[in-house]
């Protein structure tokens, strides 16, 4: 059997998997794509940032969540170097800088999630007043929300 790349050495790392280093990358039978019609590569968000919705996504909202129901981050994971690391902490790295609270509104009430288990019998007893500051202020939830102009 040939090697990939029609026998001429293979092991490139092509689009189509076809043909040899020095030439043209295209699908044969089908016309070459024009620079002036690629899509723009689309921005990317970064663990507290998302990403506002482009132009063309505003133009189409199906899938546009309104201002007023997006959800919000509450309360986040601090950078990796000031996690504290101890026996319970292993690849600390995958949660830094994510959310640990999520406020969600739903139509007149709030989803509110939490990345730990705050009620678990391992966990820090701080961490238990995550959900009874929920509980307690549950009429104020929306208190310092801030909604993005898109």
């Amino acid at each position: 059997m040939p090697a990939a790349g029609g026998g001429r050495g293979g092991g490139n790392n092509r689009a189509t998997g076809r043909g040899a280093p020095d030439e043209q990358d295209i699908v044969p039978g089908r016309p070459a794509l024009d620079p002036r019609f690629e899509r723009p590569v689309p921005e990317t968000g970064t663990p507290w940032k998302p990403v506002l919705p482009t132009e063309e996504q505003l133009r189409n909202p199906l899938n546009i969540i309104p201002p007023d129901q997006r959800p919000r981050v509450a309360l986040r994971w601090a950078d990796q170097r000031d996690l504290f690391v101890s026996g319970l902490l292993n690849g600390g790295g995958d949660i830094a800088q994510r959310p640990v609270v999520v406020d969600a509104p739903v139509e007149k009430g709030h989803v509110v999630m939490f990345a730990n288990n705050p009620m678990w019998r391992g966990e820090t007893i701080g961490a238990y007043f995550l959900v009874f500051n929920t509980i307690l202020n549950w009429d104020n939830l929306n208190a310092g929300r801030k909604l993005d102009a898109r």
